[in-house]
């Protein structure tokens, strides 16, 4: 389950179960084979079966040591065979490993309905920070008002979370305030300044639609405390992580409509993965339009921007965007290319020129350029 207020592949339990449910589930495909299972569970089922096709048909064998799989997946079976031999056996390693208790450290416990996470923490007697790292999977200031409507606390401190929350009242498991809407706001507006979305307005105040009008009276949910307290969140994470910078020129990209991680990776020279998670991200994850990407392009590699970006001193930051310009009379690869300050390379590998040397008039181009550098360009 994933959505604004909640993604389970953060919730410890929920991913927990999955995973496991979905171990179980390669171990019966692959006929009680661990080993396979495993490989596929990293590199994916197709990959595997696809494996043992091609050994079947040159007569090979199809256990896991018999098969050509991606170097990953061939290293990654056999560490986690290494680990779980040291564990077993530590004396025969030399290692030393630490005695820990066969008792459970974490407690899952319901909540019935959404509550704000401040609140919760103060309940079981912790920190915000430490209630966030013990239950990853909620994005927000509050658990989702949808559920799952449980988190995980500390098993020395449950029971003390439980008896509190039974006396909490239903009203003060969130703050509310009444607002009067103004000219020209939405609910759209609303759900950003306030931390919250605009479905969880329309549902607490009973709206059949997102319409709104001036003076209308509104209550909405909002933060017990400043959003910047909460800094585990999902906003707050990939802020974080994308101011954290590693000694690279660190470009600014605004998402625009039909935008993918893919896309912009391929754009920049960069891997899907390594662009998730400058930005906080899993490769699978789905944009927003107008939200802001950190970007750290590979110097060694092509880079597909403004020829300026690629001297862009390590503490600046550049915006680059997408932008179309219409041929007119006179024009040429040359000219065009120098009044945006990039290459003709580069403006013939974003139009897929490579055939053609001449432009028509009208013709439209897309473009990539640095709009700090470039300005009032028509």
């Amino acid at each position: 389950q994933q959505n604004w207020w909640y993604d389970g592949r953060r919730d410890v339990h929920a991913s927990t179960k999955a995973a496991v449910k979905y171990l179980k589930s390669l171990h019966r495909s692959f006929e009680g084979d661990w080993l396979l299972a495993l490989a596929a569970y990293n590199s994916g089922q197709g990959t595997v079966h696809k494996a043992m096709s091609r050994n079947r048909r040159k007569g090979l064998g199809v256990d896991f040591w018999s098969l050509t799989l991606p170097p990953e997946t061939a290293s990654y079976v056999p560490k986690l065979i290494g680990v779980a031999e040291v564990i077993a056996n530590p004396n025969r390693y030399g290692i030393d490993l630490v005695n820990i208790q066969d008792r459970p450290a974490l407690k899952k416990v319901a909540v019935d309905a959404q509550i704000d996470m401040a609140i919760a923490a103060d309940l079981a007697n912790m920190s915000i920070d430490e209630l966030y790292r013990l239950n990853p999977g909620f994005n927000r200031w509050a658990t989702a008002p949808d559920g799952p409507h449980y988190l995980m606390i500390p098993a020395d401190k449950a029971g003390e979370f439980e008896e509190k929350l039974a006396h909490l009242p239903p009203e003060k498991r969130l703050k509310w305030i009444r607002y009067s809407v103004k000219k020209n706001e939405t609910l759209g507006h609303l759900a950003l300044r306030y931390g919250t979305s605009a479905k969880h307005i329309r549902e607490a105040n009973e709206l059949r639609n997102d319409a709104i009008r001036v003076g209308q009276k509104l209550i909405i949910p909002v933060a017990s405390q400043q959003l910047e307290r909460y800094e585990l969140t999902m906003s707050q994470r990939k802020r974080a992580i994308k101011n954290r910078g590693n000694g690279k020129n660190r470009l600014s990209y605004k998402v625009r409509a039909g935008d993918s991680l893919w896309r912009i990776a391929r754009q920049f020279g960069v891997s899907v993965h390594q662009l998730a998670r400058w930005n906080g991200m899993a490769p699978n994850d789905t944009l927003q339009i107008n939200e802001t990407l950190a970007i750290y392009p590979n110097q060694n590699g092509k880079i597909a921007t403004a020829k300026s970006l690629q001297s862009v001193g390590p503490a600046e930051t550049r915006s680059v965007q997408r932008v179309y310009y219409k041929v007119r009379r006179g024009d040429s690869l040359y000219l065009i290319a120098k009044r945006f300050q990039v290459e003709v390379a580069e403006l013939k590998e974003w139009n897929k020129l490579h055939n053609r040397k001449y432009l028509q008039p009208g013709q439209v181009l897309k473009l990539y350029v640095d709009v700090t550098e470039v300005s009032d360009r028509s």
